[in-house]
């Protein structure tokens, strides 16, 4: 018997782990590979601000909101979990659903496996926006019950424009919501939004509901610049037209955004002449009322302050996916279609004739004045625009009371119409006091009484009373020399003294 090493040809027969390896391997050498179709869905947003989903979307419980989509020719692996869900429990179908539907985009990831490993997997997407029921994993028809927002129109239908010859057909958008579509942006020019699903790469499809709508632009415009905000109101009143005999009747089925007069504020900054409000969500083919309500100065002109808002229509010599274009149109017609406009928004433009604010200053002339007899400063009021006609009221702050100086200014001191000047008078008060000193009348511009109706250019002017009264001073004595005498005249006196001390000394001793 031979031994393992006496034979170079005996083998160990593989064991049981690395013959399960090598099967292993050899089969994932035939795996089919899965490809990904990443479906995103982006609410339209509306034009307001902030802006609003155009389509309020709620599944009823238990039901989601989605697509259908179908793999001819690959399997698709279902993933609640990640919002693919079985239909028809047939591999080849799916629902995707979408679960942001409010302003977020919701993106959902389909893994596709291929029938046939040397070729793409076809796969193509409904582009009609269904309700999935969980429980019995069923469509259910949206059909005029996905409602955009008001003034918003969705869909399509035909229409022929055969009263032009030279008009291409155009199509309306669907007025009564027969069908909603789901199209893909960009716009694939193919009613069956497709995708050709490869072991390289990720296919990518962006969904969302092509609603539509029309929109206003009320701009005011002042003549001159006011010192303060400006504060105007209008109302808006929009009053849906049927056109073609009835053949496009958007108020039918969907309520216009202005259903009733509404009142509109545009605020215009100081020192700035215009200011604008957007008017959005106007049902397409509409008359759009505007009426001025509060505004300062008048209206210059007859601006146009009614006016229709384009109609919805598509080209249908191209792809039902294409956009949608806009054209103006006369109501009740068999042909709306007078001409294409590039926006769909209409403009109001209204200017209004106020007169420029007045820019105020004060000045006291002369500055100074002494407390003798007319001694008179005269104070302007200076406007750099005539009055109006009901002249222009101007607020002063007047000097204090004081018994140097009188004055008859007086708040308001008013400017005649007209006129660009008012003056009033400060008068000292004559006095004889000297060393009384100097006094001070301020004066000064308040601000006006109804804002804005004047500007201050430097507010204070200032008259000084002076003393001219002098004092006068008394007289000052001199001083005057003490007499002295010469020393002759000197040595003479005494003498005499010493003489007439002489005589008188006998007697003296007599006495004694």
């Amino acid at each position: 018997m031979k031994t393992k090493s006496q034979s170079s040809s005996y083998r160990r027969p593989p064991s049981p782990l690395l013959r399960g390896l090598l099967v292993a391997g050899l089969l994932s050498m035939n795996t089919a590979w899965a490809g990904t179709w990443s479906i995103t869905y982006t609410p339209q947003q509306t034009l307001d601000t902030p802006p609003q989903p155009v389509y309020a979307i709620s599944p009823p419980a238990g039901q989601k909101f989605g697509v259908e989509i179908y793999c001819y020719d690959g399997t698709i692996t279902t993933n609640p979990a990640v919002g693919v869900y079985p239909l028809y429990s047939n591999p080849n179908n799916a629902f995707v659903a979408f679960e942001n539907l409010g302003s977020s985009p919701s993106t959902v990831a389909v893994n596709v496996t291929p029938d046939d490993l040397t070729i793409p997997a076809s796969c193509s997407l409904t582009a009609i926006p269904e309700y999935y029921e969980v429980a019995t994993e069923s469509t259910n028809s949206l059909y005029g019950d996905l409602n955009p927002r008001n003034g918003y129109l969705s869909g399509a239908q035909s229409f022929n424009s055969s009263g032009d010859p030279a008009a291409p057909s155009y199509e309306y958008i669907n007025v009564d919501q027969s069908a909603t579509f789901m199209f893909e942006d960009p716009i694939s020019g193919n009613p069956s939004i497709q995708a050709n699903i490869t072991d390289t790469g990720t296919v990518i499809t962006n969904l969302f509901l092509n609603a539509k709508t029309t929109s206003a632009l009320a701009t005011f415009e002042l003549t001159n610049p006011q010192a303060t905000d400006t504060t105007i109101t209008f109302t808006v009143t929009e009053t849906p037209r049927v056109y073609a005999n009835g053949s496009y009747d958007p108020a039918a089925y969907h309520s216009p955004g202005y259903a009733s007069p509404t009142q509109i504020t545009v605020t215009i900054p100081a020192g700035q002449t215009t200011g604008n409000v957007l008017l959005p969500a106007i049902l397409p083919g509409s008359q759009v009322t505007i009426t001025p309500n509060t505004y300062p100065g008048s209206i210059d002109g007859n601006p146009l302050l009614e006016q229709l808002t384009p109609l919805v229509f598509r080209d249908s010599t191209q792809d039902d996916n294409q956009p949608v274009i806009y054209a103006t149109g006369t109501p009740n017609t068999t042909d709306p279609i007078t001409n294409i406009v590039s926006s769909n928004q209409i403009s109001f433009n209204v200017k209004l004739n106020v007169p420029p604010v007045p820019n105020v200053s004060l000045s006291c002339l002369p500055s100074e004045i002494f407390d003798s007899s007319n001694q008179i400063a005269t104070c302007s009021v200076t406007t750099d625009v005539a009055a109006g006609t009901s002249g222009l009221s101007v607020n002063l702050n007047l000097p204090q009371s004081n018994p140097r100086y009188s004055s008859n200014c007086a708040s308001p001191i008013i400017i005649a119409s007209g006129a660009t000047t008012a003056s009033c008078q400060i008068t000292a008060i004559a006095n004889l006091v000297a060393g009384d000193g100097n006094v001070t009348a301020a004066l000064s511009l308040a601000s006006p009484t109804v804002a804005g109706e004047y500007a201050i250019i430097g507010s204070q002017a200032q008259v000084q009373v002076k003393d001219d009264d002098v004092v006068t001073p008394q007289p000052t004595a001199t001083p005057q020399p003490v007499p002295t005498l010469g020393a002759w005249a000197l040595g003479l006196l005494s003498a005499l003294l010493a003489g007439f001390a002489a005589i008188h000394r006998p007697a003296l001793r007599t006495r004694q």
